[in-house]
Parts: C-alpha cells; sequence; structure tokens
C-alpha cells in the first residue's frame, strides 16, 4: 500500500510540472531519474518512466 500511494504522488508531482510547465522542477525529476531528459526522447515530448511516451505542454503537435 506504501508503494501505491508514493506511486501515485510522484504521478501527481510529474502532472503538476508538466502542466505548469515548470523547468526546474522538470529538471529536478528529471535527475531523479522520474521522467526521461527531454534530450532523449523526440522533442517535445516527456515519459514518466514506465510510462508511454505522452505530449509535453507547449508542443506544437
Amino acid at each position: 500500500v506504501l508503494a501505491e500511494v508514493e506511486a501515485l504522488r510522484t504521478r501527481i508531482e510529474v502532472e503538476r510540472a508538466l502542466e505548469d510547465e515548470n523547468t526546474g522542477e522538470i529538471r529536478r525529476l528529471e535527475s531523479r531519474g522520474v521522467i526521461e531528459p527531454r534530450a532523449e526522447v523526440e522533442l517535445g515530448m516527456h515519459r514518466p518512466v514506465g510510462e508511454e511516451l505522452r505530449y509535453y505542454p507547449g508542443s506544437d503537435r
């Protein structure tokens, strides 16, 4: 149960950072390995680790 709560908390943290386009928070999440660095995925995309590719806010796609 604790692992599920932590996973949900991390998912919310990622969602908020991406929705707010908070670059400082996005970089922090990248450095923690929570999401893949932008340079390693197609331009304009982010992928929370273990999840499908998703569009990055502000993307022209």
